[in-house]
Protein backbone atom coordinates (compact mmCIF):
# COMPACT_ATOMS: atom_id res chain seq x y z
CA UNK A 1 0.00 0.00 0.00
CA UNK A 2 2.91 2.47 0.73
CA UNK A 3 5.18 1.28 -1.38
CA UNK A 4 5.83 4.80 -3.21
CA UNK A 5 6.52 6.08 0.34
CA UNK A 6 8.67 3.29 0.89
CA UNK A 7 10.93 4.07 -2.03
CA UNK A 8 11.57 7.62 -1.96
CA UNK A 9 12.61 6.94 1.77
CA UNK A 10 15.03 4.15 0.41
CA UNK A 11 16.18 7.17 -2.64
CA UNK A 12 17.13 9.52 0.28
CA UNK A 13 18.70 6.90 2.43
CA UNK A 14 21.08 6.19 -0.24
CA UNK A 15 21.64 9.53 -0.93
CA UNK A 16 22.17 10.54 2.34
CA UNK A 17 24.74 7.68 2.42
CA UNK A 18 26.43 8.62 -0.34
CA UNK A 19 27.18 12.00 0.23
CA UNK A 20 28.35 10.97 4.01
CA UNK A 21 31.26 8.94 2.46
CA UNK A 22 32.28 11.76 -0.11
CA UNK A 23 34.76 14.21 -0.35
CA UNK A 24 35.15 17.21 -2.63
CA UNK A 25 38.90 18.40 -4.01
CA UNK A 26 38.33 21.52 -2.25
CA UNK A 27 38.20 19.93 1.42
CA UNK A 28 41.60 18.86 1.04
CA UNK A 29 42.12 23.03 1.47
CA UNK A 30 39.48 23.86 3.65
CA UNK A 31 39.09 20.97 6.00
CA UNK A 32 42.85 19.36 5.34
CA UNK A 33 44.42 17.66 8.73
CA UNK A 34 47.46 18.01 9.25
CA UNK A 35 47.42 13.74 8.58
CA UNK A 36 45.18 11.57 6.45
CA UNK A 37 41.98 12.76 5.03
CA UNK A 38 39.44 15.20 5.71
CA UNK A 39 36.25 14.35 7.01
CA UNK A 40 33.64 13.04 5.18
CA UNK A 41 30.46 15.69 4.13
CA UNK A 42 27.50 15.96 5.86
CA UNK A 43 24.18 16.12 4.37
CA UNK A 44 23.56 19.56 3.75
CA UNK A 45 19.96 20.22 1.96
CA UNK A 46 17.54 23.77 1.71
CA UNK A 47 14.08 23.35 2.52
CA UNK A 48 11.65 24.93 0.79
CA UNK A 49 11.70 28.30 2.36
CA UNK A 50 14.92 28.81 1.72
CA UNK A 51 16.72 28.03 5.13
CA UNK A 52 20.22 25.93 4.53
CA UNK A 53 19.63 22.50 7.07
CA UNK A 54 22.79 20.75 8.25
CA UNK A 55 23.16 17.67 10.04
CA UNK A 56 24.90 17.71 12.80
CA UNK A 57 25.86 13.94 13.16
CA UNK A 58 29.20 13.17 14.11
CA UNK A 59 31.15 10.68 16.08
CA UNK A 60 31.73 11.86 19.64
CA UNK A 61 34.83 12.41 20.63
CA UNK A 62 34.37 10.92 24.59
CA UNK A 63 36.52 9.98 27.52
CA UNK A 64 36.73 7.38 30.18
CA UNK A 65 36.82 8.68 33.75
CA UNK A 66 37.86 5.88 36.15
CA UNK A 67 35.76 6.14 39.92
CA UNK A 68 35.83 4.00 42.86
CA UNK A 69 32.07 3.00 41.59
CA UNK A 70 32.39 2.62 38.10
CA UNK A 71 33.95 3.75 34.59
CA UNK A 72 32.01 7.28 33.18
CA UNK A 73 32.39 8.08 29.81
CA UNK A 74 31.76 12.19 28.74
CA UNK A 75 31.55 13.18 25.67
CA UNK A 76 32.73 16.61 24.40
CA UNK A 77 29.83 19.23 22.77
CA UNK A 78 32.60 21.16 21.69
CA UNK A 79 34.65 18.66 19.38
CA UNK A 80 33.97 18.32 15.58
CA UNK A 81 34.43 15.12 15.18
CA UNK A 82 34.43 12.67 11.88
CA UNK A 83 30.82 11.95 10.12
CA UNK A 84 28.85 9.46 11.61
CA UNK A 85 27.57 8.05 7.94
CA UNK A 86 25.13 5.44 9.73
CA UNK A 87 23.44 8.14 11.68
CA UNK A 88 23.39 10.51 8.70
CA UNK A 89 22.10 7.90 6.14
CA UNK A 90 19.41 6.62 8.90
CA UNK A 91 18.16 10.12 9.94
CA UNK A 92 17.87 12.01 6.67
CA UNK A 93 14.34 10.65 5.59
CA UNK A 94 12.49 11.38 8.49
CA UNK A 95 14.56 14.88 9.10
CA UNK A 96 13.49 15.95 5.00
CA UNK A 97 10.09 15.20 5.57
CA UNK A 98 10.34 17.49 9.10
CA UNK A 99 11.31 20.52 7.09
CA UNK A 100 8.84 20.24 4.63
CA UNK A 101 6.47 20.21 7.58
CA UNK A 102 7.89 22.81 9.15
CA UNK A 103 7.73 24.48 6.43
CA UNK A 104 4.32 24.00 5.45
CA UNK A 105 3.32 25.31 9.02
CA UNK A 106 4.82 28.49 8.63
CA UNK A 107 3.54 29.26 5.38
CA UNK A 108 -0.15 28.14 6.66
CA UNK A 109 0.44 30.32 9.74
CA UNK A 110 1.34 33.36 7.56
CA UNK A 111 -1.32 33.07 5.64
CA UNK A 112 -3.91 32.48 8.31
CA UNK A 113 -2.46 35.61 9.69
CA UNK A 114 -2.98 37.74 6.77
CA UNK A 115 -6.52 35.88 6.27
CA UNK A 116 -7.23 37.37 9.61
CA UNK A 117 -7.58 34.24 11.86
CA UNK A 118 -6.24 33.46 15.47
CA UNK A 119 -3.53 30.44 14.76
CA UNK A 120 -1.90 27.47 16.68
CA UNK A 121 -0.14 24.59 16.39
CA UNK A 122 1.95 21.66 17.76
CA UNK A 123 3.90 20.00 15.07
CA UNK A 124 1.51 19.34 12.33
CA UNK A 125 -1.51 19.66 14.33
CA UNK A 126 -3.66 23.21 13.61
CA UNK A 127 -5.99 25.08 15.59
CA UNK A 128 -8.50 27.50 15.29
CA UNK A 129 -11.77 29.01 16.41
CA UNK A 130 -14.24 26.57 15.03
CA UNK A 131 -16.14 29.35 12.91
CA UNK A 132 -13.06 29.93 11.31
CA UNK A 133 -12.09 25.63 10.53
CA UNK A 134 -13.48 25.91 6.69
CA UNK A 135 -11.53 29.30 5.87
CA UNK A 136 -8.14 27.13 7.20
CA UNK A 137 -8.84 24.45 5.67
CA UNK A 138 -8.74 26.03 2.00
CA UNK A 139 -5.39 27.96 3.49
CA UNK A 140 -3.86 24.83 4.87
CA UNK A 141 -4.79 22.92 1.10
CA UNK A 142 -3.25 26.18 -0.90
CA UNK A 143 -0.19 26.44 1.34
CA UNK A 144 0.16 22.73 0.28
CA UNK A 145 -0.11 23.16 -3.02
CA UNK A 146 1.81 26.26 -3.22
CA UNK A 147 5.20 24.11 -1.45
CA UNK A 148 4.71 21.20 -3.87
CA UNK A 149 4.51 22.36 -7.14
CA UNK A 150 7.80 22.19 -9.24
CA UNK A 151 8.60 18.26 -7.62
CA UNK A 152 10.14 18.47 -4.45
CA UNK A 153 12.30 15.27 -5.12
CA UNK A 154 13.74 17.08 -8.12
CA UNK A 155 14.24 20.24 -6.50
CA UNK A 156 16.56 18.07 -3.98
CA UNK A 157 18.30 16.18 -6.31
CA UNK A 158 19.28 19.16 -8.70
CA UNK A 159 20.85 20.98 -5.61
CA UNK A 160 22.79 17.26 -4.41
CA UNK A 161 24.08 17.92 -8.25
CA UNK A 162 25.01 21.34 -7.53
CA UNK A 163 26.10 21.32 -4.04
CA UNK A 164 28.29 18.08 -4.21
CA UNK A 165 29.59 18.24 -7.73
CA UNK A 166 32.97 17.39 -8.11
CA UNK A 167 33.11 14.84 -5.42
CA UNK A 168 34.41 11.22 -4.61
CA UNK A 169 32.42 8.64 -2.06
CA UNK A 170 33.74 5.78 -0.59
CA UNK A 171 31.88 2.69 -2.61
CA UNK A 172 32.79 0.10 -0.12
CA UNK A 173 34.66 0.63 3.71
CA UNK A 174 33.82 -2.97 4.60
CA UNK A 175 35.81 -4.08 7.57
CA UNK A 176 37.79 -0.83 7.90
CA UNK A 177 37.61 1.14 10.60
CA UNK A 178 37.63 4.93 10.27
CA UNK A 179 40.67 5.43 11.17
CA UNK A 180 42.33 2.86 8.76
CA UNK A 181 40.72 4.35 5.77
CA UNK A 182 41.81 8.20 6.40
CA UNK A 183 45.12 6.63 7.46
CA UNK A 184 46.59 8.39 4.42
CA UNK A 185 49.47 10.89 3.71
CA UNK A 186 47.82 13.37 2.11
CA UNK A 187 50.96 15.95 2.46
CA UNK A 188 51.24 15.87 -1.45
CA UNK A 189 48.34 16.64 -2.67
CA UNK A 190 47.40 19.92 -3.84
CA UNK A 191 44.18 21.12 -5.58
CA UNK A 192 45.28 23.55 -7.05
CA UNK A 193 47.94 21.52 -9.24
CA UNK A 194 46.08 18.33 -9.39
CA UNK A 195 42.12 17.67 -10.95
CA UNK A 196 39.83 15.40 -8.60
CA UNK A 197 40.27 12.44 -10.59
CA UNK A 198 44.35 12.58 -10.02
CA UNK A 199 43.77 13.42 -6.40
CA UNK A 200 41.40 10.53 -5.76
CA UNK A 201 43.51 8.37 -7.85
CA UNK A 202 46.13 8.78 -5.22
CA UNK A 203 44.13 8.41 -2.48
CA UNK A 204 42.41 5.16 -3.60
CA UNK A 205 46.08 3.82 -4.56
CA UNK A 206 47.07 4.76 -0.74
CA UNK A 207 44.17 3.66 1.28
CA UNK A 208 43.38 0.68 -1.17
CA UNK A 209 40.30 1.37 -1.16
CA UNK A 210 37.66 2.15 -4.56
CA UNK A 211 36.60 6.07 -4.81
CA UNK A 212 34.21 6.89 -7.32
CA UNK A 213 32.58 10.08 -8.75
CA UNK A 214 29.59 10.90 -6.63
CA UNK A 215 26.51 10.39 -8.37
CA UNK A 216 22.96 9.95 -7.12
CA UNK A 217 20.06 7.08 -8.34
CA UNK A 218 17.43 8.25 -10.57
CA UNK A 219 14.33 9.70 -8.63
CA UNK A 220 12.09 6.90 -7.69
CA UNK A 221 8.38 6.97 -10.25
CA UNK A 222 6.23 9.33 -9.42
CA UNK A 223 3.39 7.51 -7.01
CA UNK A 224 2.75 10.46 -4.29
CA UNK A 225 -0.52 12.27 -4.84
CA UNK A 226 -0.41 15.20 -7.21
CA UNK A 227 -1.67 18.24 -5.41
CA UNK A 228 -4.07 19.19 -8.76
CA UNK A 229 -6.14 16.04 -7.11
CA UNK A 230 -7.10 18.85 -4.12
CA UNK A 231 -9.36 20.80 -6.52
CA UNK A 232 -11.88 20.31 -8.12
CA UNK A 233 -12.27 21.19 -12.12
CA UNK A 234 -13.24 24.37 -11.60
CA UNK A 235 -9.62 25.21 -9.30
CA UNK A 236 -11.94 25.09 -6.00
CA UNK A 237 -10.22 23.68 -3.17
CA UNK A 238 -11.62 20.47 -2.20
CA UNK A 239 -12.37 20.49 1.88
Amino acid sequence: MFNGAHEIQEWLKECAKRISKSLGPRDFVDKKPKHGLPYLSTVVWTSPLGLPICQPYRKSDTKMIHTLMSNIYLANPNSIGPVNSRKQARAFPPNFIHSLDASHMLMSATACDKAGLTFASVHDSFWTHACDVDTMNVILREAFIRMHQGGLIKRLRDEFLKRYKGHYYLVDNANKTYEEITNVDTSDIDPKTMTGAQIFETVAKRSGREWKPLTFPPIPRKVLLSPKRLTDDSGTIRC
